[in-house]
């Protein structure tokens, strides 16, 4: 956001979750049904067929259609070895689609988060720091690829809006817990 363009103030915010009914949506959509500044009405939960990575060409009317104040983009397709089965599959749902959110958001003044992974940094850390927010990123595989091509878009969609709002990126790691068959679970079974 300019600062010339000062945020509205108001005790709560419409926030809106893509990818609601993932592990990390499912998580998200949780925490925030507890935050007081989400207001009586809790998040929005945007899964598919309303929110689908394969259709981002309808992620401006459902913008226009709930109006939320900020998005949190939990949406992704996180299968890795699918994602190198068809790199330009991934690139589409993954880097494209995010793009065309991020576009979306921005040209409206909306805040977006957009979650990403380590794995846009390049192999194993071994300064004894974790890494810092602009570490050179190197993607090792088309997984990280694509999320590093989400970041660079929605960097781009930000960097040229004038309608304001504000961009975040979260870089997780190994995320796992209910429900489904995340590594820890597969380890535990055997």
């Amino acid at each position: 956001r300019r600062a010339d363009q000062p945020r509205p103030r108001s005790l709560t915010m419409r926030v809106a979750v893509s990818g609601a009914s993932g592990r990390l949506g499912r998580a998200l959509v949780g925490a925030l049904e507890e935050a007081a500044f989400v207001g009586p009405s809790g998040p929005m939960a945007w899964s598919r067929p309303d929110f689908d990575l394969d259709a981002p060409d309808a992620f401006p009317a459902l913008l226009d259609r709930d109006r939320p104040e900020v998005v949190v983009h939990a949406a992704a397709w996180t299968d890795g070895d699918g994602c190198a089965l068809d790199p330009e599959l991934a690139m589409r749902r993954n880097g494209t689609a995010t793009g065309v959110l991020a576009g979306a958001t921005a040209a409206r003044g909306m805040d977006l988060i957009v979650i990403s992974t380590n794995e846009v940094f390049a192999g194993r850390e071994v300064t004894g720091r974790g890494h810092e927010p602009d570490d050179p990123i190197e993607p090792g595989n088309p997984y990280a690829a694509s999320k590093a091509e989400g970041e660079r878009l929605a960097t781009e969609a930000y960097t040229a809006a004038t309608a304001g709002g504000d961009l975040g990126i979260a870089r997780t790691a190994w995320l796992f817990g209910s429900p489904g068959r995340d590594f820890p679970s597969r380890i535990l079974d055997a």
